[in-house]
Order: C-alpha cells, then structure tokens, then sequence
C-alpha cells in the first residue's frame, strides 16, 4: 500500500505467500507438532503455505540452481560474505560426491549411533538444497524421523546428499536418482537384490515412516 502496489486482502487473513487457490494455505507456524524449527530460514515458514500437500519445491531443481548460482556470484562480486543455511539433522550422514557412490552400494561403510554391525537393510536418501524454502521446512521431520529411525529400525541408515553444487553420481555407471524437485527421498534395497524407488507421496511424518517400514 505504501508503494501503490496492489494489495492482497488475504495477506490481513494471515496468508503471508500466495501460489494458486488450489494449494494455498495458511503458513506453518513456527512450531508445530512439537517440532522445532531451529536453524530454518524465517523466510521459509513465511512460504510454507505455498504448494501445500505436493511434493514440490516453489520452483523447478534447475531454475533453483541456477538462481542460487546467480544470486551467489553477484553476492561474491559485490564483496557480501555468502553463508549456507545449516539444516539440522543429527543422525543424518551427508554424502558428498566422493563418498556417494561407495556409501549407497555399500551402506555399512554409513557410521550407524547404535547397534554397531547391525547389517543394512534399507537406506533412506533426501535430495535437498539448504537454500530450499521447501526443504528448510521439511528439516524438522528429516531431523526426527532419523531420530526414531535409529532408535527402531538399527538396519536402516539415513542418508543425504546436496544437490545445490554437484550432480548426483553416477552408481555403477548407471544414472539411478532422478530428482527434479526438492527435497525428494528415495529408498534403496540390498535383498534380494539392490533396488531404488523414489516417495511419491506427501512429506508428513507418519507417511515417511510408514514408507520406511514397509521397505
């Protein structure tokens, strides 16, 4: 108003960023379901109504890269420090490119906080960028859902791997994770054989585990 740009009255109704009618909501609060956001971008929560219930970032993983690319190299020109948002998750290990491979075909080589020996079973990988308004909110679930999953499921390893810098190795030559958004998880098996699928539902806490425990 202050600018003459035209105002949305929905933004007095508590909805502070707007996509389409479909999937638009009010945002999330900042704790939630005894979550809690520490570390997640202020921002983030302010956005977190947007695109609710899909399994999607605000934009596309390429034009996400490319922005953060952008916005990283005029912040470097201008002289600006550039800080990554930490996204806590004590019980994650994070891949880089030169462990990725190894730790996915062999997943005891995963430091594991309890049981130690206990053979893998399962690995559960998140695709993520830290500057994703999307994954910053979802970290808080990553965080607790690692949490229990230690704690229940000792053949299980939780893993994940940022995508903001480096394309996903290759495993075996081969080209197996396709993410075309953040965050997206895939789980990979060892028996009978090695196999990956990706989540294609919501990101809600007791779906992902459910998820994990079918496996």
């Amino acid at each position: 108003r202050q600018y003459n740009i035209p105002y949305n009255p929905l933004y007095d109704r508590g909805y502070t960023s707007l996509g389409d009618v479909m999937t638009t909501n009010l945002p999330q609060a900042a704790s939630a379901n005894g979550e809690n956001f520490v570390g997640v971008d202020a921002d983030a929560l302010e956005r977190s109504g947007r695109f609710v219930g899909l399994n999607r970032t605000e934009c596309g993983l390429h034009a996400h890269i490319e922005k953060i690319t952008r916005q990283k190299q005029e912040a470097l020109e201008r002289g600006d420090e550039w800080s990554v948002p930490t996204l806590i998750c004590l019980k994650c290990v994070d891949l880089t490119v030169e462990t990725f491979e190894k730790m996915v075909t062999n997943p005891s080589l995963i430091p594991s906080s309890t049981m130690e020996g206990q053979p893998t079973e399962l690995l559960l990988i998140e695709f993520y960028s830290p500057y994703c308004g999307g994954c910053q909110q979802f970290a808080p679930t990553l965080d607790r859902l690692a949490d229990h999953i230690s704690e229940e499921m000792p053949q299980v390893r939780v893993a994940r791997f940022d995508i903001t810098e480096h394309d996903i190795p290759l495993v075996d030559g081969k080209d197996m994770f396709e993410v075309e958004v953040t965050p997206t998880l895939y789980r990979v098996r060892y028996e009978p054989s090695f196999r990956v699928e990706r989540y294609e539902s919501d990101h809600g806490y007791d779906r992902i585990l459910e998820w994990v425990r079918k496996g």
